[in-house]
């Protein structure tokens, strides 16, 4: 997931929707750490991977029984995009946060399902990898206006209708996107194909100013293996990455032609999952898996 600023209710709405494994509704778990923590909603479903936050100013909104609601100066509707490795990605309505809902469903399975929302919350990109259950989705290819499987890579979702996502483009990659982010503005979509046993690392970088034809405009190749994840620093003008062999550090001013500053690897890590910058950019938190050395 990504550092982003949120609202109190909204990070509430990150406490309060947990997806497990169960098809059906079962009794809620007593909390067994954190005491300042308690969990007051709970919405089943299966191979959840991800979470995104976005606000909106609605003129009409759906409750949770599907009714549009007509309120005077309209109302601002809080929601989580849920992504999902084995199913559909949802929209999750979590105004009230002790009250969650699924909005809407977005028409595509894709088979690894991390998620990115434009800062202008009208489009949301999805990771596709490899695995089979990317076949149940398509979209239409804005040059020729046939219908056409998506492909592994990332695929594009417009949101502007809430209640009603379209796919409406893809970002492929042959490698397919294990995880993907947008550098800070929106325009700009670097996938990390995460692959384990590479000699090269590939990032490809897709421009989407037009979210139904993404162009692809540049790459960053370096040996050792792909990111797992990539994170920017506010202005955009570093990027951090975290892979299995190396941690690196670009120079993104010119976002389509990245340039390689520094490759690390810190003490006592594993595989490298992710990295985290503090918002004045002077430090990283880096994730792994553990210490090889036990």
């Amino acid at each position: 997931m990504r550092s982003r600023a949120l609202l109190p209710l909204v990070l509430a709405g990150l406490l309060t929707v947990p997806f497990t494994s169960s098809a059906a509704p079962r009794a809620l778990p007593e909390a067994a750490s954190s005491p300042g923590m308690k969990l007051v909603a709970h919405l089943p479903s299966a191979g959840g991977t991800d979470l995104e936050f976005f606000s909106r100013k609605l003129a009409a909104y759906r409750d949770a029984s599907g009714k549009v609601v007509r309120p005077r100066g309209g109302a601002l509707r809080h929601f989580s995009v849920v992504g999902n490795q084995s199913n559909n990605t949802r929209i999750v309505d979590i105004t009230a946060p002790e009250r969650p809902f699924v909005a809407s469903t977005i028409p595509c399975r894709l088979s690894q399902g991390d998620i990115q929302v434009n800062e202008a919350r009208s489009i949301v990109v999805i990771a596709n990898g490899t695995g089979s259950s990317s076949t149940a989705c398509s979209y239409r290819d804005a040059v020729t206006g046939n219908d056409k499987p998506m492909p592994p890579g990332s695929a594009v979702i417009d949101i502007k209708d809430v209640y009603a996502p379209k796919v409406v483009g893809s970002a492929p990659t042959p490698a397919g996107s294990h995880n993907h982010t947008l550098m800070p503005g929106g325009r700009y979509l670097y996938i990390s194909t995460s692959e384990i046993v590479e000699g090269q690392a590939y990032v490809p970088i897709f421009d989407l100013i037009d979210p139904r034809r993404p162009k692809l405009v540049g790459s960053f190749s370096a040996p050792g293996n792909s990111p797992h994840d990539i994170r920017f620093n506010a202005k955009g003008n570093r990027a951090y990455t975290a892979g299995v062999s190396t941690f690196r550090i670009l120079d993104t001013t010119n976002p389509v032609a990245p340039k390689l500053l520094t490759t690390f690897y810190p003490p006592g890590t594993s595989i490298g999952h992710d990295v985290l910058v503090t918002p004045d950019g002077a430090y990283l938190r880096v994730d792994s898996t553990g210490d090889p050395g036990g």
